[in-house]
């Protein structure tokens, strides 16, 4: 009975073969617009979770109001995130700050090859503290989490990056020269970072380095804001709580800046990518907006693709009537014409999805 139906509907599809034709690329480029879109935004809503405790990691932001300049801004001074931590150990369970030397790129060259020299601009090199992979889920191919970058000029490499250097001999304990004035010893490799990281590494040393260029001690100012400071919260504790205390905080530690206006707050790590354009984000976000437009525009598409289906299918049947007429008057039951136009539609909306 099946098999009869199916092959009904089959023969009426060839049968009305201009009309099938047009169907089916109706609905396929309906539905192949809406799912490419659909593939899209839940690309760019997965941005950061893959992080093992990407719920309870924030990062610090400032909102400075004062002398007619309005900023609010991603980054942080040096001695914020060590006192913030110090101050509420209780709730924060580690902290790690990133600092690039506000430069777009840096000079890199291998030291190991004197006969040929490999040297790269590179634009995705950080400095961060030495706990940054037991907070951040960046899998080491290479080198022990907990003290891969514990000793000053040491560096870490994406897997790429590495090779590029490299090629496939080992890199560990090899040397590379940045800027022709500082040394690095790479202690490990990291895999390369996925498409859904607000973070772009391909080199990350250890923040110790420059603290030794600063003759053994961090700029102590808190005038100067170059680091993008988060913090990882206990699983007890809250965004909310925290907050609450900051306010103390800046009366605390901003006690010299009574007369300006600075308002600190955090942002959760998943919400950065999409809902985070500041002053001196690491590279430009996505936007919030362009997801909820493209959903909009996915959905329309789709459900003019369904529309354009029905009135085609309608428009059909009203010209099948003798046909239909001639199938009645042979015995035909209404259910068994009602299964071969769902057999026809079904078939067309199957080719659909092929292609």
């Amino acid at each position: 009975m099946l098999r009869h139906l199916l092959t009904i509907a089959i023969r009426n599809i060839l049968k009305h073969f201009n009309y099938s034709i047009l169907n089916i690329l109706g609905l396929a480029i309906g539905i192949s617009s809406f799912l490419f879109i659909l593939i899209y935004v839940t690309d760019e809503l997965k941005y950061d979770r893959f992080h093992e405790n990407h719920e309870q990691i924030y990062r610090m932001n400032r909102l400075y109001d004062s002398n007619d300049i309005n900023e609010d801004a991603a980054t942080m001074s040096f001695p914020f995130g060590p006192a913030l931590a110090a101050d509420y150990p209780d709730m924060i369970k580690s902290m790690v700050r990133f600092f690039d030397f506000q430069v777009s790129e840096m000079l890199f060259e291998n030291l190991e090859d004197s006969t040929n020299v490999l040297k790269f601009n590179e634009e995705w090199f950080y400095l961060a503290d030495s706990n940054v992979f037991q907070m951040f889920t960046f899998p080491l191919l290479e080198g022990d989490p907990a003290t891969v970058l514990n000793r000053p000029n040491t560096i870490v490499l994406s897997e790429s990056t590495a090779k590029k250097y490299f090629g496939d001999t080992p890199a560990i304990g090899k040397s590379l020269r940045m800027e022709e004035q500082i040394v690095f010893e790479v202690s490990g490799i990291m895999k390369d970072l996925p498409e859904q990281s607000h973070f772009k590494i391909d080199m990350l040393a250890s923040l110790s380095s420059f603290r030794a260029l600063q003759r053994g001690q961090f700029p102590q100012t808190w005038i100067w804001n170059p680091c993008w400071t988060y913090v990882e919260l206990y699983d007890n504790i809250t965004q909310e709580q925290l907050e609450a205390q900051l306010a103390d905080f800046h009366l605390r530690q901003y006690a010299d800046f009574k007369d300006q206006k600075i308002t600190l707050y955090m942002q959760p790590l998943t919400d950065i990518h999409l809902q985070s354009h500041h002053e001196y984000e690491m590279h430009p976000n996505g936007k919030l907006s362009y997801i909820r437009i493209l959903s909009i525009i996915g959905i329309f598409v789709l459900i003019l693709a369904c529309i354009n289906f029905m009135n085609l299918a309608t428009a059909s049947s009203s010209g099948r009537g003798r046909e239909i007429g001639m199938k009645k008057v042979a015995g035909a039951r209404k259910v068994q014409l009602r299964a071969q136009f769902l057999g026809e539609s079904m078939i067309i909306t199957f080719l659909s999805l092929l292609l």
